[in-house]
Formats: C-alpha cells, structure tokens, sequence
C-alpha cells in the first residue's frame, strides 16, 4: 500500500495506508556498545559537569543503569545515560554501567569515579 515508510532510526514499518503488507525482515541489528569515558574525576562538594553516556547499535531506545557497585554520594545515573550531581565523600569507586536496548540486549563499560579534595 502507498504511505509506508521505513525509518532508519529503528527499521521500524508506519503506515497511514490500509492494507496488509507481507515482507520478510532479514539481518541483525548491529552489535549494541555502550560509550563515555572510563575514568571521570570530580572534586568533593563540588556539582560536577555532567559525563554522558551513549549508545549505538543495537534496536534503541536504550536504557542505562549501574550494574555492578555503587556511585559515590551525591551521585546519580539517569535512564538516559548522565552521570550528574554533587559528590559528598572523598573515594575511588569503581562500577559497572549497563547499557540495555528496546529487546533486552546488554553492554557494560568498567568506570573509575575519583573523587578528590
């Protein structure tokens, strides 16, 4: 039927056409990683400048959590992928985040957070 558009974005089929349309869907979706940095320092008591990270491949959208120990004080991860806040304790803590995409798919990246005076 006319009106059907294929998006890039997601692979995904949208159409405002009435009908049926039956195709077979080939191929895998490129492998999901997760990106950022693995080491990010920030002073005690100070509001950190936001680390953000990212993801490509995979079937988005995709969702970030830490998946292995715990970030620092006054930190937090957002689902979206941003390391933010104002840390409260001097420490090196190292954690894992996860990275999960729209059909389950994982990736982790080991961070160091050293917060110093």
């Amino acid at each position: 039927p006319t009106g059907i558009v294929i998006t890039t974005a997601n692979g995904l089929a949208q159409s405002s056409a009435r009908g049926v349309l039956n195709w077979p869907i080939c191929g895998t979706p490129p492998a999901l990683d997760i990106t950022g940095d693995d080491t990010v320092s920030v002073a005690v008591n100070v509001l950190m400048t936001p680390e953000v990270y990212s993801g490509s491949g995979g079937v988005p959208p995709y969702t970030f959590t830490v998946s292995v120990g715990t970030l620092p004080a006054g930190l937090a991860l957002s689902a979206g992928g941003t390391l933010s806040g104002t840390p409260t304790v001097i420490a090196v803590t190292n954690v894992t985040l996860k990275i999960t995409d729209n059909v389950g798919a994982t990736d982790t990246l080991p961070v160091e957070i050293t917060v110093h005076a």
